[in-house]
């Protein structure tokens, strides 16, 4: 706080009243905090919707959606990893 006195003998009971405030504002202590309030069915929502992105990903991951590589597939995925190696080697 910013407070403004004058030396006057006029202002001389302006200046002691602003002076008892500015002492008195000096004593107040501000505490904070967010105040955010979370409503229980968006968090629910957002719970479940997250497993079942995970789910989806765990059933990827494990193979259950496309089913078995084919003999082709196989083949590929061994060049793949065959020029993967060779070219770490290089480096």
């Amino acid at each position: 706080m910013i407070a403004t006195v004058s030396i006057e003998k006029i202002d001389f009971t302006e200046t002691i009243s602003t002076l008892r405030f500015s002492q008195n504002v000096s004593s107040i202590k501000n505490e904070y905090r967010v105040n955010e309030e979370q409503d229980p069915s968006m968090i629910i929502g957002r719970l479940k919707r997250e497993i079942e992105t995970l789910k989806n990903e765990i059933k990827l991951l494990r193979g259950f959606e496309r089913g078995p590589l084919t003999l082709e597939e196989k083949n590929e995925c061994t060049v793949l990893c065959r020029n993967f190696v060779d070219n770490r080697d290089m480096n």
